[in-house]
């Protein structure tokens, strides 16, 4: 995975990791496991500000598993415009 910065509210992006033989996967957010993240790939919605790191265990079938680098996503606030007249 490769490190992003979005705003909140900014739409749906992906993360993918490539493990050749891998035969299932863990996504995790800030080293916890997240729920249903199970493919190769993880939807990342930017719903709350804050520096979040994303990472991802292969699982082989002779029992070994990988842990990728991880990814960090800081995901900042919308600034407020304000016009002048």
């Amino acid at each position: 995975p490769e490190d992003k910065s979005v705003a909140v509210g900014s739409a749906p992006f992906h993360l993918a990791a490539f493990a050749k033989g891998a035969v299932s996967y863990q996504w995790r957010r800030n080293g916890e496991p997240i729920p249903g993240a199970t493919e190769s790939w993880c939807e990342v919605v930017p719903a709350k500000s804050g520096t979040f790191h994303y990472d991802v265990v292969a699982m082989y079938a002779d029992g070994t598993v990988a842990l990728s680098e991880a990814a960090e996503v800081n995901v900042f606030s919308r600034g407020t415009t304000i016009l002048l007249r």
